[in-house]
């Protein structure tokens, strides 16, 4: 009866510790250096697009990406660098007010020469939009309205502040309008 009872005690030690190692890790707030990868495989540390990494870093919602969701708290615990792999994303971008962002602890985007380019529409003008959001540097950022009617590169809106823009290409050439 004791050796059935400890081989039970084995059994369900070891289903624990195998829920414990496959189940995906959250990070909560974020601290260090993370990767946005049009080809990278979405995990806590790898973000498809700049969306995804932004959701991460925001809220538990799901990712565009199909990568793991966040919990809470949410924002930064330090200084987050994302760095971006080169290729060219295509989707409009709205930062918010990053909890725990301040001077030292800095939300940067370190374009490394990518692109950012979408076609927006007549209501949403921007490519990328820091909407209360301050804190945040974008480095050495391609960003590019594709639509011949409507874009705006940056909007800086609801009291952005303190923000960084660094080294970045904005191209409205298409737009006529």
């Amino acid at each position: 009866m004791k050796k059935q009872l400890l081989n039970f005690m084995w059994l369900c030690l070891a289903i624990v510790l195998n829920l414990m190692s496959t189940s995906d890790v959250k990070a909560t707030q974020l601290v260090g250096t993370y990767t946005i990868d049009t080809n990278g495989t979405p995990s806590a540390t790898v973000f498809r697009n700049f969306n995804s990494a932004i959701t991460y870093l925001t809220s538990a919602d799901a990712r565009s990406d199909g990568g793991p969701s966040n919990s809470s708290p949410f924002g930064v615990s330090g200084q987050v660098i994302f760095d971006v792999a080169m290729g060219t994303y295509v989707e409009q971008v709205s930062i918010p007010n990053i909890p725990g962002a301040t001077d030292s602890t800095r939300v940067i985007f370190n374009g490394n020469g990518a692109t950012l380019q979408f076609a927006p529409g007549t209501t949403l003008l921007h490519i990328l939009r820091l909407q209360g959001a301050d804190y945040i540097t974008i480095r050495n950022l391609k960003i590019k309205s594709t639509s011949t009617a409507n874009g705006w590169g940056i909007h800086f809106y609801q009291g952005a502040d303190f923000n960084i823009i660094d080294s970045c290409e904005i191209d409205l050439s298409l737009v006529t309008s």
